[in-house]
């Protein structure tokens, strides 16, 4: 059994741009994977899956994430087995222009998909499909009641043991004219109180004394 689990286990790295949102993304993704054998590593050349957690609300950021991406392209021709993915707010505004300018990513997923990440790398590890492609924004999207993944995973990456952020809601119906949170995050959704009231109690049983 330790020696399939060690075959199957497969090193993960993230690296996040942005506000606290995408940071509490992070650490759902981490969580989410490290369910499928997921090992968090602090470092790009050991990683088996990359994943760009992206931010579009300044054009430095965007661009930064664009150039990151580039520079990944030689690393993928290097490892062909390497799978290169964005999530977030620049893989929900700019899926089809990361689709057509960078052809070495393998998964494009927007805000309100993350939740599909492990069903989309199973497939790509058996190669059933070549590209994975996720940017739809839902009406009716509900947050899955992802917390009861806190018990059994560790965040990636970590950060310190006493200080979580628990998301409320996401998303905003206000259209203000310098704000693109609408059309990356989509119309507000609230989580279930008890959602919310388990995800705490969880974190307080682990230790945490600090929750944003």
């Amino acid at each position: 059994h330790l020696i399939e689990t060690i075959k199957m286990s497969k090193n993960l790295y993230i690296k996040t741009f942005g506000c606290q949102m995408n940071e509490r993304d992070s650490e759902i993704i981490g969580q989410l994977l490290a369910q499928e054998g997921y090992i968090p590593t602090d470092s790009a050349a050991n990683a088996d899956v990359i994943l760009i957690n992206t931010c579009s609300i300044r054009e430095k950021a965007e661009q930064k994430v664009f150039s990151l991406l580039g520079s990944l392209r030689e690393e993928k021709k290097r490892n062909p087995e390497l799978l290169l993915g964005v999530t977030g707010c620049v893989a929900q505004q700019e899926g089809e222009q990361i689709r057509e300018r960078m052809p070495h990513v393998d998964l494009i997923v927007g805000t309100q998909q993350i939740y599909r990440l492990p069903e989309m790398l199973s497939r790509l590890s058996r190669k059933t499909t070549t590209r994975e492609i996720a940017t739809n924004l839902e009406d009716a999207f509900v947050i899955p009641p992802f917390q009861k993944l806190l018990s059994t995973a560790s965040p990636s990456p970590a950060p310190p043991n006493f200080q979580r952020f628990v998301t409320i809601m996401q998303g905003c119906n206000n259209f203000c004219s310098y704000c693109v949170v609408p059309g990356t995050r989509g119309r507000e959704i609230s989580r279930p109180v008890a959602d919310i009231l388990e995800e705490v109690e969880i974190l307080v049983s682990q230790g945490v004394k600090e929750i944003t």
